[in-house]
């Protein structure tokens, strides 16, 4: 099973300012903590109450992702205004909540705001009468390969799919600063029900036969050499240019990470010259490595090189130029190292090196250096 980048069970405030996993966030208003599939879960049944868990930290974005989540219903079906279950909506963003349906039944939307307006998809009804406990799941793709059958939006109630589309959307632009959960962006509609063990994952999550597991997944376990890869940025060449986001198509075997530099030719040793080399670290492995860092062996080191790490800065998309501006250290051990943050399957961080040439080096000597990593 995939493993979540935010998960909150939600049964006290200490979850919502310090979850499971993932970066905290804010109780909005007051809301309670009341019994619901695994012991508590936030009770939002007001105006201006809820949470909210920042979006850019947790992974959660409009091109890729799933929400799963448990809610018990203070309410039956026969609703007569639209209730939330979450939303990182606003000017670009994607929100679920139920819609007041025909019959005395509810319909659930599920929608993608986006510069070229909206995109619903609305479930089949549902039916529930109070104290209900329903397991819910949201499931995106923008560009429909994940999910099945070219789908991009899909909802599921307990693990049956009740509502899809193949319509995919723009993103040109920012999303919300935050998720919202209970309530709507506006901090209006509350769900009035009581969620439990809410998830989010940057997969396309389509099977929910775990929902009865409070956890259901595992993110502990040995790691190997072989679980942690390498790999060279897209623009691989001297000058500015350098840089840019992944390449998974040229992984760095680990035997040639410290020779990711060129031999000093004789006119770089006499004036002295800064390189910059952009590589990427990457999980091959279903796990969670909690405070992820790296740091330099001084033992590799050649001589009349400084070599030196930006870990902590540097994005997926700078570039040399953006590189030259960063601060640079060069931790000796795993108590100096520098801290990238939690790392979870298929994650990848931007590691920027720089090596600084001394003036008067040796002649024509080879740059040499090991960069270790461990958590």
């Amino acid at each position: 099973m995939p493993i979540p980048r935010l998960w909150s069970k939600l049964e006290s405030a200490n979850d919502v300012t310090s979850p499971q996993l993932g970066t905290g966030g804010i109780e909005l208003g007051s809301p309670t903590y009341a019994t619901a599939k695994f012991n508590n879960g936030m009770l939002v049944n007001a105006h201006v109450e809820g949470g909210k868990f920042p979006i850019s930290p947790n992974s959660i974005n409009i091109d890729k992702g799933t929400i799963e989540f448990w809610v018990k219903m203070k309410h039956d079906s026969g609703i007569t205004v639209q209730k939330y279950f979450w939303s990182f909506s606003g000017a670009h963003g994607i929100l679920a909540y139920l819609y007041k349906g025909d019959l005395g039944t509810s319909k659930i939307a599920f929608l993608v705001n986006h510069p070229g307006g909206q995109l619903y998809v609305y479930s089949s009804y549902i039916s529930f009468v109070i104290d209900d406990l329903i397991h819910f799941g949201f499931t995106w793709d923008r560009e429909g390969n994940d999910i099945g059958d070219g789908k991009t939006l899909a909802i599921y109630k307990d693990n049956i799919e009740i509502g899809s589309s193949t319509s995919g959307w723009d993103t040109s632009k920012a999303i919300n600063e935050f998720l919202f959960l209970g309530i709507s962006n506006t901090t209006l509609f509350p769900i009035d029900g009581i969620i439990d063990n809410f998830k989010t994952y940057t997969y396309c999550k389509t099977d929910f036969s775990d929902r009865n597991e409070e956890q259901g997944f595992s993110y502990s376990s040995p790691i190997t050499n072989s679980d942690i890869k390498w790999y060279r940025s897209i623009d691989w060449e001297e000058g500015d240019n350098h840089g840019g986001n992944i390449n998974l198509s040229s992984e760095i075997i680990s035997d040639e990470l410290g020779n990711i530099f060129d031999d000093v030719s004789d006119e770089e040793r006499i004036m002295g010259k800064t390189e910059y080399r952009k590589i990427y670290v990457f999980l091959n492995k279903e796990t969670i490595l909690f405070n992820f860092k790296s740091w330099i062996d001084q033992s590799a080191l050649s001589p009349d090189d400084e070599i030196s790490i930006c870990a902590g800065e540097a994005t997926n998309e700078d570039t040399q130029k953006d590189a030259k501006n960063y601060e640079y250290i060069n931790p000796a051990n795993f108590g100096e190292a520098a801290l990238l943050g939690d790392f979870a399957y298929l994650d990848y961080y931007p590691i920027w090196i720089r090596r600084i040439v001394s003036p008067y080096a040796v002649p024509w000597h080879h740059s040499t250096f090991r960069l270790l990593v461990g958590f």
